[in-house]
């Protein structure tokens, strides 16, 4: 956080200096070509008194002037142009030179086949999480809820190893994740969330992102099951549509189907959804809720919407990085008839240990 905030203020300090360039730019450029107006002006005057030319001769060169006050202009912004790549390429070095937030050790090995089971074992991570320690059960979904800041984002970071935990493990199918490689850990783990967008290019390559050397088949099977074939017909060229950066060009809804597929390439054995169900209407995320029923593996998701809550074999409830409650399928069921009812049954005491399967989920002691 400290080295980005670094990289942030010099970013700032950086655009400013550009701004102040192309301001001194443009304020010359417009300086120069008022200055050379009037003197055209002044010059002409002085001309047609002494009888050495005609009026229309200083209308056409004040036409002539007005034509190339653009070009003018445009020479101008060279100099904002070449100050903003350099700005540009100085800001790309420093990230580069950052490295990555997790290192790979050198004893690291790929992992080994598995069914996806995550387990956090005393897990402390940058006072979000507070020695926590559950299981998710291989195939199940998993759902986190809780306030702000209680946790549910920095849960699934610690999942994907995009952090290592303070203190503590996290394990998929028994590897310590410290001690697999990223690439195979990035095949094994897939993450849909507001931090991963789609990226301008064309809709082929955004839903090969993940599995670049995926065959034809599997991008239809896994076109068909989130309904990105239905949008695929629809649109002009088909795959090849151009995709705005961050898939403005699209609906919301539509960015989050191509969002899952993209995800689901590759047949991840640990599906992470942060919030994916934000700002949808009942109806799109009801349909890509029953496109994740198709779906094998392993889930862990945040989410607050009831619907999507009754579809978890088990709610996590976090409050202040620790785990306070977990229920089980039969209970969210309950709660998820309305909004209403869902919010005061958050409030009840954690659930009886027999309602909750053996290891599924622990309140630390």
């Amino acid at each position: 956080v400290r080295r980005l905030a670094r990289q942030t203020a010099g970013l700032r300090s950086a655009a400013l200096g550009r701004a102040r360039a192309a301001g001194r730019m443009r304020a010359v450029s417009q300086l120069t070509m008022g200055l050379a107006s009037f003197a055209v002006l002044a010059v002409g005057a002085l001309e047609v008194t002494g009888g050495r030319t005609t009026p229309g001769s200083v209308v056409a060169a004040m036409s002539l002037m007005g034509l190339l006050t653009p070009a003018v202009h445009g020479c101008g912004r060279v100099f904002e142009l070449w100050h903003a790549a350099r700005v540009c390429r100085e800001k790309i070095a420093g990230l580069l030179s950052l490295g990555p937030l997790v290192a790979q050790t050198r004893r690291a090995r790929p992992l080994t086949p598995g069914r996806g089971e995550l387990v956090f074992q005393k897990v402390s991570a940058r006072k979000a999480v507070r020695r926590l320690s559950a299981r998710v059960p291989a195939g199940s979904v998993v759902a986190l809820v809780g306030p702000n800041g209680a946790g549910k984002s920095t849960l699934l970071a610690l999942a994907t190893r995009l952090m290592d935990p303070d203190s503590g493990r996290v394990r998929l199918d028994g590897r310590d994740l410290r001690r697999v490689t990223t690439r195979s850990l990035r095949s094994a783990v897939a993450l849909v969330g507001a931090d991963v967008p789609l990226l301008r290019g064309s809709l082929s390559e955004n839903l090969r992102y993940r599995a670049p050397g995926v065959s034809r088949e599997e991008v239809e099977r896994v076109a068909a099951l989130c309904g990105v074939d239905q949008l695929i017909a629809r649109l002009p060229k088909g795959e090849r549509f151009a995709v705005a950066d961050r898939g403005r060009n699209l609906s919301l809804g539509e960015r989050q189907r191509v969002l899952l597929a993209r995800a689901l390439l590759g047949r991840p054995r640990l599906l992470l959804l942060d919030e994916a169900d934000a700002n949808l209407d009942e109806p799109v995320a009801e349909a890509i809720a029953a496109a994740l029923e198709g779906y094998p593996g392993t889930v862990l998701m945040v989410t607050q919407r009831p619907s999507w809550l009754a579809r978890a074999d088990f709610v996590w409830r976090l409050e202040g990085g620790r785990l306070v409650e977990v229920r089980a399928k039969g209970e969210v069921r309950g709660q998820a008839l309305t909004k209403a009812r869902a919010k005061v049954r958050t409030k009840a005491s954690p659930v009886p240990a027999s309602n909750v399967v053996p290891l599924a989920g622990a309140v630390e002691q």
